[in-house]
């Protein structure tokens, strides 16, 4: 799979087994890179966090 946050391209693999989920990374891409892998790290764990699925509450109609 491929997921495109801004500024960072992840292919990766999910898998769902009845024991559970799992993700593979296989590759990262930085459009501007930083100057330590501690520094992609970081640029890795905001660009997902921005991407991440969550649960917002319902509307309320009147």
């Amino acid at each position: 799979l491929e997921l495109r946050p801004r500024g960072v391209t992840v292919y990766f693999q999910l898998t769902l087994t009845e024991r559970g989920p799992s993700v593979v990374v296989n590759y990262v891409s930085f459009e501007k890179p930083g100057e330590t892998p501690e520094h992609n790290t970081a640029l890795l764990e905001d660009a997902v966090e921005e991407a991440r699925i969550r649960r917002t509450e319902p509307l309320a109609f009147p």
